[in-house]
């Protein structure tokens, strides 16, 4: 089995990786609120807590055909639908679900992004779903590299603000949410996933307009919750 290289901080990992432009892509993402499948006229923000360590939904896949209205403007909150079979990352090092119509492709050793805008359950579109790693650094807090993580991604200086977040040792998962700046890119929410192993830590992120969040929030955890890493070998 291939032992993963690991990198001393985010920041290093996350500058190797190419097409990391922040939240451009999020523009055309459709909201449930203007879908065929929406119940309700839209609305920005999360329906609600969880806190289920970032799980969340049916984490085998469910039909998205059921779900409930939230809280939140009437948006409704599809089951989760994930991936049957898992996409295999690293040499097999790396397995996750991702939710329904996301691929992703390593872009190398290191740093694997999703091909492109893809449309997922409920006629969400996830913007951009990313996925890397890099040596722990044990005399951090969680999040203060989860927040050194966000940096390279694009959203230095952006006022991102976290809920829904769950730590348990050196795991960690939360969404984040990033209003529209004054250079024009559009606001994003999103499911931010830390999982350790033998010293290193993996995260995953995966986006979507932040009216669109709520419908597609169980797929997001659930995707994260399958997150598997293979012990070196």
């Amino acid at each position: 089995m291939k032992i993963l290289r690991a990198l001393v901080l985010p920041i290093v990992v996350l500058a190797l990786a190419p097409g990391c432009d922040p939240k451009k892509s999020a523009e055309t993402t459709t909201p449930p609120g203007s879908g065929p499948e929406s119940d309700g006229s839209g609305g920005g923000g999360d329906s609600g807590s969880e806190a289920d360590g970032g799980g969340g939904g049916d984490e085998s896949g469910g039909d998205d055909s059921g779900g409930s209205s939230s809280d939140d403007g009437g948006v409704k909150e599809c089951d989760a639908k994930i991936a049957e079979v898992p996409t295999a990352l690293w040499a097999d090092r790396v397995l996750v679900r991702m939710p329904t119509g996301v691929e992703m492709v390593e872009r190398n050793e290191v740093f694997a992004q999703s091909s492109g805008e893809a449309q997922s359950t409920c006629d969400v579109m996830v913007s951009r779903a990313a996925m890397g790693y890099f040596q722990d650094d044990k005399g951090k807090k969680i999040t203060q590299l989860r927040d050194e993580t966000m940096i390279p991604l694009g959203f230095e200086g952006a006022p991102v603000t976290w809920s829904d977040e769950n730590s348990n040792g050196r795991s960690f998962s939360g969404a984040y949410e990033v209003p529209q700046d004054d250079q024009g890119n559009p606001p994003v929410k999103g499911w931010f996933v830390f999982k350790e192993s033998e010293g290193t830590l993996f995260w995953m992120i995966m986006e979507t307009h932040p009216n669109a969040f709520p419908a597609i929030k169980k797929s997001f955890k659930a995707a994260g919750t399958s997150l598997l890493i293979v012990p070196a070998g």
